[in-house]
């Protein structure tokens, strides 16, 4: 004797509270995701490992400058501890406060003579340094001994000071 089920009409596949319950998990899954990524933090560190490299890349070139003027440094610059804005042009609005600049000094020699294809300005992106306003974001100091230190003023997590 064999037994037959019955179909009450219903046929395979997923009810809709299976569905969203399985996106639900889905949805949870990349959000944790997400978060453990933390993209921000990964752009912020790209970003100062941009700004580290820009600052050894001005560094040399300003020893080279030095170098071919026979010591000689960029006109403006004395080995007094001033710290100026690495600029493309001088102009008031060069001068940003949060960097204790104490002067808006033009290094567009760098790019003139090959010491420097083209000025680094910070990776940021935003107004405070830019090419319009001619502030690179990057400080220049020759203390009395003559030791020379770039600084990036726009630097997410630690300062980026190199010195030379």
């Amino acid at each position: 004797m064999g037994y037959k089920i019955k179909s009450f009409g219903f046929k395979n596949g997923y009810t809709s509270i299976e569905i969203f319950l399985v996106v639900g998990v889905l949805v949870l899954l990349g959000a944790v995701a997400f978060i453990a990524i933390n993209p921000e933090q990964k752009i912020d560190l790209a970003q100062d490992e941009t700004r580290r490299e820009d600052a050894y890349a001005l560094l040399n070139a300003f020893f080279d400058y030095s170098e071919k003027h026979e010591g000689a440094y960029i006109p403006g610059v004395q080995a007094n501890g001033d710290v100026h804005m690495i600029a493309t042009q001088t102009s008031p609005d060069c001068i940003i406060n949060s960097c204790n600049v104490d002067y808006c000094t033009d290094f567009s020699a760098l790019i003139s003579e090959g010491f420097l294809v083209t000025m680094p300005f910070d990776p940021d992106g935003s107004g405070l340094y830019s090419p319009a306003v001619g502030a690179t974001g990057y400080t220049l100091s020759v203390s009395r001994n003559g030791n020379v230190t770039v600084v990036a003023c726009g630097a997410e997590e630690d300062i980026i000071s190199i010195k030379r």
